[in-house]
């Protein structure tokens, strides 16, 4: 990562400087202290990326350039303070380069369209979301420290099988100062509720945007993905009613991230979690 070593002499004149300007109480700051000395401040956390944060603790010092003979948890505990824990790294799928380009390409064109971050006030997201629910959640039970694995503790749970799942399904969309309700769906075709031209003509154009937003002379854009229900395609029943109703809309880069946030549960009362 190639992060400067500090010699020692240096090290020894950057020590000495700011034990003189405690001592005669001037107002002298370490940033300042560094600059003068030319010793870099760059955090090496916060600029080397995922191979400096996939470092050991007792490496990171070294890497970032400071000799130090303090051991592992005393680097943890001074890095802790500071807000930098170990955590699982979150997992996510491999994108190919060509598909990396094109997401980019698409990027640059929407902020070449709408370069202040007004121009998206009118701009609605709309998504789908989908959760399963069970009869019986986690149990809190009560019991001594170090007793987890005793059979009096254990609560068994089987496995649904994909007919006994239970799935609920709602379209919405938000905006700025906006967000819709959540319009519930079912699709008869399928069980994993991906939306149907049917279903999102009848519940959710004619069900809610005509009567909600488009008749109250609501002033928006709609953002949606590229499913087949949403009529991505020229010729179909979708498409032509956007057309007839005038109902301004876009669609989102093929194959992106999903990053509505009406799919992360932003409509739900959901605790705040710390992966």
């Amino acid at each position: 990562m190639g992060a400067p070593h500090h010699s020692t002499p240096r090290k020894a004149r950057l020590r000495g400087a700011f034990e003189a300007a405690v001592a005669l109480n001037l107002p002298v700051s370490k940033r300042q202290l560094f600059e003068l000395h030319g010793v870099s401040r760059q955090d090496l956390l916060e600029k080397e990326g995922f191979e400096a944060r996939r470092l050991p603790w007792v490496s990171m010092p070294a890497e970032a350039g400071v000799d130090t003979d303090a051991s592992k948890r005393t680097i943890q505990r001074s890095l802790e303070r500071r807000g930098w824990y170990k955590r699982k790294a979150q997992q996510v799928d491999y994108t190919d380069p060509k598909l990396a380009a094109r997401r980019i390409e698409y990027a640059k064109e929407a902020l070449a369209q709408r370069p202040e971050k007004e121009d998206w006030h009118d701009i609605f997201f709309s998504d789908e979301t989908h959760f399963g629910y069970d009869d019986e959640r986690d149990a809190q039970i009560a019991r001594p420290p170090g007793t987890r694995n005793r059979p009096e503790n254990l609560q068994e749970k089987r496995i649904p099988k994909d007919t006994e799942v239970k799935l609920l399904h709602a379209w919405a969309c938000i905006g700025y100062n906006f967000k819709s309700p959540l319009v519930w769906y079912e699709v008869s075709t399928n069980t994993n509720g991906k939306m149907s031209q049917k279903v999102y003509l009848e519940k959710v154009l004619e069900g809610y945007v005509k009567p909600e937003l488009l008749e109250k002379g609501v002033s928006f854009i709609l953002e949606e993905d590229g499913d087949s229900g949403h009529g991505p395609g020229k010729n179909n029943p979708v498409r032509a009613w956007k057309e007839k109703h005038g109902l301004r809309y876009f669609f989102n880069c093929a194959s992106s991230p999903d990053l509505s946030p009406v799919g992360g549960g932003v409509f739900f009362g959901t605790r705040m979690c710390t992966y």
